[in-house]
């Protein structure tokens, strides 16, 4: 009998996650007019990186990667991320992993200007307006909203609101938890830190505290989602990468469904981004 309503349990889940691979997937590209980029203009964003990767970022401005079968690293612009990396995997204990490498352009009035880091810094802590960010969901079709709500809390054990933070400066560390009501994955508490890397890079990390839910299916374990973004300041352009290992049930390929489904998250994380950028 447990056995028989775990079966079900999993196809239901399946069902509600129901997505084709990431190769076949019809979310609209958007429209990036300062495609594509000369080779030049990649070999001064990052350096290292296999020539396929660059030929995917010269044309579309994003690649990504799965690994499944544990976590791993091709796509990080930058060294030092890594540690970090490693951290969330062992933290997640994932064996499931997606990689995503974005370029945006700078707003012409960042450019040349010495406070550029710090406002990166405060659209990191900018959660409250991550309300109603949107994404592609591939088993609708359609725009769904992400964040039905998104606070930052006082903290682990008290939940009540507070306002985003702003800063003049940029701390070594900044510890954060967040309650987030997720139109797919009900509210949910997360915890993050945030902090710089280098003189360029912004690094943020985000783990959910307690088992997710999918209406009344245990989809991901607590602490079994770790997702990673940074932010590189690489002349007059950004590179956004982020990455999320997680693990998740295997059967009737649950697992894959998730990683489509946190792609698509992944992504939206970053039009989030690049819309508060273009209002700095």
């Amino acid at each position: 009998m447990i056995r028989t309503r775990y079966a079900i349990l999993l196809t239901a889940l399946a069902c509600l996650l129901c997505a084709p691979s990431l190769a076949a997937q019809t979310r609209p590209k958007p429209v990036r007019p300062f495609l594509p980029l000369p080779a030049e203009t990649i070999a001064s964003l990052a350096t290292g990186l296999p020539a396929n990767v660059e030929a995917a970022l010269a044309q579309d401005g994003e690649v990504t990667v799965f690994h499944r079968n544990g976590p791993n690293i091709a796509l990080c612009p930058l060294p030092d991320i890594k540690p970090f990396l490693h951290d969330g995997w062992t933290a997640s204990k994932a064996d499931t992993s997606i990689e995503t490498l974005l370029v945006m352009p700078l707003p012409e009035n960042l450019k040349n200007n010495p406070d550029t880091l710090v406002k990166l810094y405060n659209i990191l802590h900018r959660f409250s307006s991550m309300d109603g960010i949107k994404y592609w969901s591939e088993s609708r079709k359609e725009i769904r909203v992400f964040f039905v709500k998104s606070r930052l809390v006082q903290s682990e054990h008290d939940h009540k609101e507070i306002p985003d933070p702003v800063f003049q400066t940029i701390e070594p560390l900044h510890k954060l938890w967040a309650q987030q009501e997720d139109s797919s994955f009900g509210n949910n508490l997360y915890g993050i830190e945030i902090r710089p890397i280098g003189t360029d890079t912004l690094h943020l990390r985000m783990w959910n505290n307690d088992q997710i839910w999918y209406g009344i299916i245990p989809a991901i374990g607590g602490k079994a989602l770790d997702t990673q973004v940074s932010v590189s300041l690489r002349g007059d352009w950004i590179l956004f990468y982020g990455e999320a290992a997680f693990s998740a049930p295997k059967a009737f390929g649950i697992a894959d469904k998730a990683q489509t489904s946190f792609y698509n998250r992944i992504y939206a994380l970053y039009t989030w981004f690049e819309k508060e950028l273009s209002k700095s």
